[in-house]
């Protein structure tokens, strides 16, 4: 338990850090006058056409993503699907289907409804790439095993679970395509413990539907 919650703080403390860095970072703006907007500068390219520098992009985004979970009993492999938006510095969020086809303890499937936060570390037009992190609820349907008559484990049922994900990693966009990848942390039931903590890398292929 202990390991699990030193990484914990590590994720959190990351995502504080981030979140302060772009405070301190974030460009000066003019206001409008008689207004309490604040209004940012365009910037132009060499032919005078206005290009969206600003740190105000939103993008919405669909992909296919790979999970290697390891429980502490099995390392267990996870396909899903996400439907989500992310900003090039702000928030956004994410909706994930996942299924781990082996027959295996700690194999299921589920949905994970997270809010998402990003720090912009470099950007050109539409090309970018960010810190993300990602935190929320899981929903899963889950196998349950027990150990067989005679030899094994056989099973024994499903039983339905509500989740804790936290997730830290890198999204690069290049054109209408994002790479995205980090580490993720599994808490069974809001438990943080060893017994119940399942982690390991990700990755995600994307495909961007908007840049405004």
């Amino acid at each position: 338990m202990k390991r699990n919650f030193k990484r914990l703080v590590l994720c959190l403390s990351l995502v504080a850090v981030s979140i302060s860095m772009v405070a301190q970072d974030a460009p000066v703006n003019s206001q409008n006058p008689g207004s309490g907007n604040v209004v940012s500068n365009p910037v132009y390219s060499a032919n005078g056409v206005i290009v969206d520098n600003s740190d105000k992009v939103t993008v919405g985004y669909g992909g296919l993503d790979y999970y290697n979970f390891d429980n502490g009993y099995n390392s267990l492999n996870f396909w899903g699907l996400t439907m989500g938006a992310f900003s090039y510095t702000g928030g956004g969020f994410d909706m994930k289907l996942k299924a781990c086809f082996d027959s295996k303890p700690g194999s299921g499937s589920g949905v994970d409804f997270l809010l998402n936060y990003s720090v912009g570390l470099l950007r050109q037009n539409d090309n970018m790439l960010c810190l993300h992190a990602k935190a929320g609820p899981s929903l899963m349907w889950w196998t349950k095993y027990k150990s067989g008559k005679y030899i094994g484990l056989e099973s024994d049922g499903h039983t339905c679970t509500v989740d804790c994900v936290l997730s830290l990693g890198l999204i690069g966009r290049v054109g209408k395509f994002a790479i995205s990848g980090g580490y993720n942390w599994w808490f069974s039931k809001f438990k943080f413990d060893k017994k119940n903590t399942s982690d390991g890398l990700w990755v995600s292929v994307s495909y961007c539907m908007n840049s405004k």
